[in-house]
């Protein structure tokens, strides 16, 4: 770039290395090396990280929109995901009726009761209708990004067995 001297540069800069604890101070330190070479699309700059805020869990599984009554009827359970049970007791049709011990009310927007949770353990309360039965089972969230890479998987199989089918 414009005939620069990079050993020159290089021994230059490289002695402010060892003071360079932080991103914020990295960025300066490039700003002033980019400054130097004077050629245009090229610059350095710092952006400080946003606070994470509020990270609600998932469940990992699809709800019947069109159910009425308290808690989360279960239309499909995601392969690998947190709901999934080696006796196979959750499953399409079970409703959650309670996460943590608190109810989940007709139409309330269930999502706050999920808040910070995701990669910890919570106390789901479990009804099955056909059966008639209620049983409660600690699950480990997952986070949203976690459940977008299970949907990904199964987007691929489902695509996968599509393909087997013609």
């Amino acid at each position: 770039i414009h005939g620069t001297d990079w050993d020159s540069l290089a021994s230059e800069y490289k002695k402010f290395l060892p003071c360079i604890n932080n991103n914020y101070d990295y960025a300066e330190m490039l700003s002033e090396l980019l400054g130097e070479l004077n050629a245009s699309h090229t610059g350095a700059r710092y952006r400080k990280p946003e606070p994470m805020g509020d990270q609600t869990a998932s469940l990992g599984a699809f709800f019947d929109p069109d159910y009425e009554g308290e808690g989360l009827k279960i239309t499909e359970v995601i392969a690998n995901g947190p709901l999934i049970d080696s006796e196979q007791k959750i499953k399409a049709g079970v409703i959650i009726e309670k996460i943590d011990g608190e109810g989940i009310k007709e139409g309330m927007n269930y999502y706050p009761l999920l808040n910070r949770k995701a990669g910890k353990w919570s106390l789901l309360s479990f009804f099955d209708p056909d059966k008639n039965k209620r049983w409660t089972k600690n699950i480990k969230l997952i986070s949203t990004g976690a459940e977008s890479r299970l949907l990904y998987r199964r987007w691929i199989e489902s695509n996968r067995k599509s393909k087997r089918a013609v």
